[in-house]
């Protein structure tokens, strides 16, 4: 996946992150989608924060999950 869109998937993939992650993902992706627009090849960085989006929602989804009904 190109670097652009892969950054618009990260935007999208915030609201289901947890609220504790959501600020700091969204200050990395930020500064990351900045520095990239410079010039810079951070895919390092990129898969970082990648893993920390995915971590984040897969913690949120469990969390749901595990609410009584």
């Amino acid at each position: 996946m190109p670097v652009p869109e892969s950054l618009k998937h990260l935007y999208q993939q915030l609201s289901f992150c947890l609220n504790q992650d959501r600020y700091v993902c969204k200050r990395q992706l930020d500064r990351l989608r900045s520095e990239i627009q410079k010039g810079n090849n951070l895919v390092d960085q990129l898969n970082a924060l990648i893993n920390c989006i995915e971590n984040s929602v897969a913690a949120r989804n469990k969390r749901l999950a595990s609410i009584p009904a």
